[in-house]
This record gives structure tokens, C-alpha cells and sequence, in this order.
């Protein structure tokens, strides 16, 4: 699943098409983002995620702090269930999980 997956949305996708390749692919998706860790302090995501706020990106030669977390959740369940939550990173897909089959 994670190769298909990393075929449809290769890391570096904005947001936006993420969410239409998914949602082409017969996913729901929905979006949640944060400016700050601040904002995800009673979430159980600081703490898996946190560490990400402190990650300088290197993106099209140039260096950057992260400034936007930010999960794009997409399940389906019309033929098999599938959950996949997206990381983005200043609106950038840096990484996911997955469960259930695609």
C-alpha cells in the first residue's frame, strides 16, 4: 500500500492536490492544521508530531523552519476500508500512515 500510495502522492504534493488525487482515488478526506505547537498541546498528535516543529526543510535550495502542520485525513469505505492521514509540512506532504487496504 505504500508504494501505491507513494505513486499517487509523492512527498512534496501541495494539499490541495493531495486531497483531489485521494478523493479521485473514492476517498473522504478532511484537514486539520496547526500554526503552532501551542495549538496542539491537548492532542495526542504533540506528542508524535511535536518533534516536527524543530525540522529545518530543505526545499528547492533553499532552507526552511517548519511554520504549518498540518493532516490531511482520507478514508474509504465503499469497497475496502482504508484509512491514510497525510503529514504536511508549510503545505507539503512529508509523510503518512496507513491502514486497511487500498
Amino acid at each position: 500500500m505504500g508504494k501505491q500510495l507513494a505513486q499517487w502522492v509523492p512527498y512534496g504534493t501541495p494539499m490541495a492536490s493531495a486531497r483531489q488525487i485521494m478523493e479521485s482515488h473514492g476517498f473522504t478526506c478532511s484537514t486539520v492544521s496547526f500554526d503552532s505547537l501551542a495549538q496542539m498541546t491537548n492532542r495526542d498528535d504533540a506528542i508524535r508530531d511535536g518533534p516536527m516543529w524543530k525540522v529545518i526543510l530543505q526545499r528547492g535550495g533553499f532552507r526552511q523552519a517548519v511554520t504549518n502542520l498540518s493532516y490531511l485525513d482520507c478514508k474509504r469505505t465503499n469497497t475496502t476500508t482504508c484509512d491514510v492521514r497525510f503529514i504536511l509540512l508549510n503545505g507539503e506532504v512529508e509523510g503518512h500512515t496507513a491502514f486497511g487496504a487500498l
